[in-house]
């Protein structure tokens, strides 16, 4: 037959019950204390880790109910309908708003622990410097007539 756990914890109160009827306390006292004492740190024991669980419980619900609110996109704690998310992979299917942030040219990304880092590599060092008549002592800018002046690349 399978065991089927009782919906909630047995109360120690009726091992009390059944230690005063045994007659104990007259025949060998210092066993009726001993059994006595047992009973009751181990109800305490029973109580806290009861409490604690309860209390496990409740935060772990809390949680839930913050991650659907914000994956869902219900107003109230944590979540709106307009909140967006950037993500490393596309997860447009659970986060509707969310934003999968990709590399470009020349840019890496490397994820250690909690820490996302951006890096560059290669590309050009070359500035852009605007073109100048060349004048002395003191150049003039030249633009193109409509008052925009025009860049040349210069390398350092």
């Amino acid at each position: 037959m399978v065991f089927i756990p009782p919906k909630r914890l047995p109360t120690l109160q009726d091992l009390k019950q059944i230690l005063a009827n045994s007659q104990s306390q007259i025949k060998d006292k210092a066993l009726y204390q001993t059994i006595n004492q047992l009973i009751d740190r181990i109800s305490v024991s029973r109580d806290i880790i009861v409490g604690d669980s309860t209390i496990v419980d409740n935060s772990l619900n809390d949680i839930n109910t913050i991650i659907n609110n914000i994956v869902n996109n219900t107003t109230g704690t944590g979540g709106s309908s307009s909140a967006t998310f950037i993500t490393e992979n596309d997860e447009t299917a659970t986060l509707p708003n969310s934003l999968r942030l990709v590399a470009g040219t020349n840019i890496t990304f490397v994820i250690g622990g909690s820490t996302l880092t951006i890096s560059s590599t290669g590309g050009s060092s070359a500035d852009y410097v605007v073109l100048s008549d060349g004048g002395l002592p003191t150049p003039l800018p030249i633009d193109d007539g409509f008052g925009n002046f025009i860049y040349v690349p210069y390398t350092p």
